[in-house]
């Protein structure tokens, strides 16, 4: 276990001692430079905002979400050059099953990033697969 320190908006920065679970960013940077280059064919091209989120477990079991909002444009994706987050969010989960559960939206569904995080944490921590999978017997 090693120490994190998180930072979000209009928050104190969240220190904590734990593991990641798993990450997972909305659009890869290929689908977003085919995106901009399809605009900048037809139009002027443009901006697009990426959802990165990590799910964390302190050493006490809790669940830590760190939500953050990049905006990619093409010159970083041409040059590579870092953009800062344009806001971020924590969020903290007594455990993994109220993770799961107010992630859902009103309707069932879950949101795509949600849903590739939770295949990124199910492919490095197994022992969830029965809290994210539906039953129905």
């Amino acid at each position: 276990m090693k120490y994190h320190i998180l930072y979000a908006d209009n928050r104190r920065p969240l220190k904590f001692s734990g593991e990641l679970l798993g990450e997972n960013n909305s659009k890869s940077k290929d689908e977003i430079f085919a995106e901009l280059n399809t605009r900048y064919e037809g139009s002027s091209g443009g901006n697009e905002t990426i959802v990165k989120l990590s799910l964390y477990r302190t050493t006490k079991g809790k669940i830590v979400l760190h939500e953050q909002r990049f905006n990619y444009c093409e010159a970083n994706l041409i040059y590579g050059w870092e953009t800062p987050s344009l806001n971020a969010a924590l969020s903290l989960y007594p455990d993994i099953g109220n993770y799961i559960t107010d992630s859902q939206k009103s309707n069932g569904s879950y949101g795509k990033a949600t849903v590739e995080l939770m295949r990124n944490v199910l492919e490095n921590h197994p022992e969830f697969e029965e809290l994210w999978v539906e039953s129905i017997d």
